[in-house]
């Protein structure tokens, strides 16, 4: 009995592995088309909407189910984007040369 415990549990270990090594995996979905030089992504998990910061365009582009919604002009090159889920404000951070 000890030897079946043993074989069930490696069994379990190994399924669980690769079960989950599939759940986490990336892949892509689509490709699309933003900016100059995007560099920051944030992601608004309650409207599901997508900022990318492009910094030699200075803009920011806003994606919904796979493509670009908007492009706002910032006044900065950004190179991040933030976003405060209550209140629904990004933020985009920068410089200027």
């Amino acid at each position: 009995m000890h030897r079946s415990l043993h074989s069930s549990l490696v069994f379990l270990a190994l399924f669980l592995t690769l079960s989950l090594s599939s759940v986490f995996a990336q892949h892509i979905v689509s490709r699309v088309s933003v900016g100059d030089e995007p560099r920051g992504v944030v992601v608004n998990p309650y409207t599901g909407r997508v900022y990318v910061a492009n910094v030699h365009s200075g803009t920011i582009s806003i994606l919904h189910t796979g493509s670009v919604i908007a492009t706002l002009p910032v006044d900065t090159l950004p190179f991040v984007v933030a976003i405060n889920t209550q209140t629904n404000r990004i933020y985009a951070a920068g410089c200027n040369f």
